[in-house]
């Protein structure tokens, strides 16, 4: 696997891409990246001299939006369909789980240094 910066205009949208992003989520998306900037690669394959995003597409939109001209990949082997959707899946797998209470509790001290509007937090904690 090899990780490099390409000019934005050298890779392109998976045109099989399964998934959807809401305007809301998109612009907290791109929220987050003015903020933090982008620290995790697209997972592209290169296909007849131009890379193919399988993993990132929304923040390849959103970089182009911002205006970014570089960004970061992760460039993979992919050469049947069945692959190119596991690491499509791979990337976007949510495999862990927050301990609620534990994330709760580091949100209430981190309370006034942290914009909570930036992510997505369903914490499910007991009523008391």
């Amino acid at each position: 696997m090899d990780i490099k910066e390409v000019p934005i205009d050298q890779v392109d949208n998976w045109k099989d891409n399964p998934k959807n992003i809401k305007k809301k989520d998109f612009e907290r998306l791109k929220a987050q990246i003015v903020k933090l900037g982008v620290y995790k690669p697209l997972v592209c394959f290169l296909e007849n001299g131009q890379y193919i995003a399988l993993g990132g597409n929304s923040r390849l939109r959103a970089c182009r939006e911002l205006g970014h001209q570089t960004v970061g990949i992760s460039i993979v082997e992919a050469k049947t369909d069945a692959l190119k959707l596991e690491y499509a899946l791979s990337d976007n797998d949510n495999v862990a789980e927050y301990d609620d209470q534990t994330l709760a509790e580091m949100i209430y001290k981190a309370k006034d240094g942290i914009d909570t509007q930036l992510f997505r937090i369903n914490l499910a904690l007991p009523s008391p």
